[in-house]
């Protein structure tokens, strides 16, 4: 099966947590774990966890998924109060 892959920057949106004292990287990783959950042959790796203000991740999943996978990634976003930035070059 054919995969594709995008790396992303995770980052609050200024909106509150959905929980109190959650940084902005256990957020991340909520959008992250519901979104590989939503579709079959999806996978993740994280890059950069160094701090609690953002969190970069690459995500992979099957090509054919691929628009359906940023709906989902969108959608999740928006849900927990996470903005994403395509990372180049990860």
């Amino acid at each position: 099966m054919p995969m594709s892959s995008a790396a992303f920057r995770f980052t609050r949106d200024g909106r509150e947590s959905h929980s109190t004292m959650i940084s902005a990287t256990t957020d991340a990783m909520s959008v992250v774990l519901v979104w590989q959950a939503l579709g079959a042959g999806r996978k993740h790796e994280v890059l950069d966890d160094s701090g609690e203000e953002f969190l970069v991740v690459r995500l992979n999943y099957p090509t054919e998924q691929a628009a359906q996978a940023m709906d989902d990634l969108e959608e999740q976003c928006d849900t927990h109060g996470v903005l994403r930035e395509e990372v180049a070059g990860h």
